[in-house]
């Protein structure tokens, strides 16, 4: 310790954790699944189109 040493230093800090980082699991998860269960059929294709869009724009609500 030194007059340098801050409260973060010994207590940790609060980090921002964007959303996306936490869905991008199960967002690939569901890919995965969704694609060994159903066919690309072009309505299945846009229920895929909205749900990228969603993630890309951060939309959680509308993603789950």
């Amino acid at each position: 310790m030194n007059q340098n040493t801050d409260s973060s230093d010994l207590l940790g800090g609060f980090k921002p954790v964007d959303l996306k980082y936490l869905l991008k699991p199960i967002y690939e998860q569901f890919l995965s699944v969704f694609l060994e269960l159903f066919q690309r059929t072009p309505n299945n294709q846009k229920y895929l189109d909205l749900t990228q869009k969603c993630f890309e724009d951060n939309k959680v609500k509308e993603f789950c």
